[in-house]
């Protein structure tokens, strides 16, 4: 059980030490913890169980390239972040509706932004694992998504950075969710497919 659980924290370090700072970014735009939150764990769900259920069905990697139609999310993301800064914000919400657009779009971010690497490195996790060393591996992989958050949230509340977030934020943003776009489309072979 042991080796099951530091397997698992392992896993989910190597696969997502880089979405901390997505993380802080998305915490410092949207200044609604819960929500952001609320989308993290969400986005982990399905990070976990998408792989999950790919090991128990097809027992192998469904098609890399197509797993990188979802760097499409960030590329959107970040024109909209560098491009059209205030098509995002619209003033009429109720605080629900933010609240419900804020975690949907941390969900979708959490996915895109960790999802062909994650995908592709879970998979072979979980292929020959029983459903009590799954279901340890969940749990920590959850833990550590709250985990990692709480470390974003610690580092958003400091104050020289929210200086830097608040002049440069948007476009910081922007940059990081095109690469992550880029990466996720170049890293997962979906441009070259099509260049082929």
């Amino acid at each position: 059980m042991l080796s099951t659980i530091l397997t698992a924290i392992a896993y989910y370090v190597s696969t997502n030490m880089d979405y901390i700072l997505v993380l802080v970014l998305l915490i410092h735009a949207n200044h609604q913890d819960g929500p952001v939150l609320a989308g993290d764990v969400l986005g982990t769900n399905v990070l976990i169980l998408l792989p999950m259920a790919l090991a128990a069905i097809v027992g192998a990697v469904t098609q890399t390239w197509m797993i990188g139609f979802l760097g499409l999310f960030p590329l959107y993301f970040g024109i909209q972040a560098l491009f059209f800064p205030d098509s995002g914000n619209q003033m009429n919400e109720t605080d629900h509706d933010s609240r419900w657009r804020t975690a949907l779009h941390t969900a979708i971010i959490t996915v895109t932004a960790c999802g062909a690497d994650n995908i592709a490195v879970y998979i072979p996790l979980f292929v020959h694992r029983s459903v009590q060393q799954l279901v340890i591996i969940y749990i920590v992989m959850i833990v550590m998504a709250i985990l990692f958050f709480l470390i974003a949230l610690l580092i958003s509340k400091n104050k020289q950075l929210e200086r830097i977030l608040n002049r440069y934020g948007r476009y910081l943003a922007g940059i990081i969710y095109i690469y992550l776009g880029l990466s996720v489309l170049l890293g997962s072979g979906t441009i070259q497919h099509f260049l082929k």
